[in-house]
């Protein structure tokens, strides 16, 4: 404050205030599943420029209801493993339903649909083993 500053004989400080304009906005919130979840493990090989959130977003476009989660674990490049101009990407899938426990044939069946479903919507990639 400039009467503080004064009487302490302290030099001028400049501050200044920005206001934004921010809605305020509901919470959301998930209840959490009596059921066990299932985890899967991908590795996509594709072109360098093919990025993460394109992956997330083909994913989230299948709209699959057991599907809880999609996270990124793995991230490599290497021209002498993977080949000149491609990297591999890591993907960790969670299933879970909230009404009833996943059998694993089921849990197989959606995975299998979401490598297929990647490889139609990347020509280019390839699963890595």
């Amino acid at each position: 404050h400039p009467r503080v500053s004064n009487a302490y004989d302290l030099p001028t400080v400049a501050y200044w205030s920005i206001e934004l304009p921010i809605e305020p906005t509901a919470s959301e919130y998930q209840v959490f599943s009596r059921y066990p979840s299932i985890t899967r493990d991908i590795a996509v090989v594709l072109p360098k420029a093919t990025a993460y959130a394109d992956l997330l977003a083909s994913i989230q476009h299948m709209r699959l209801s057991d599907l809880a989660s999609v996270s990124l674990f793995d991230y490599f490049e290497s021209k002498e493993k993977l080949g000149d101009g491609v990297k591999s990407i890591g993907l960790s899938l969670t299933y879970q339903s909230p009404k009833k426990t996943l059998e694993d044939g089921r849990v197989n069946r959606m995975h299998a649909r979401v490598i297929e479903h990647l490889l139609a919507d990347f020509p280019d990639a390839r699963i890595r083993e």
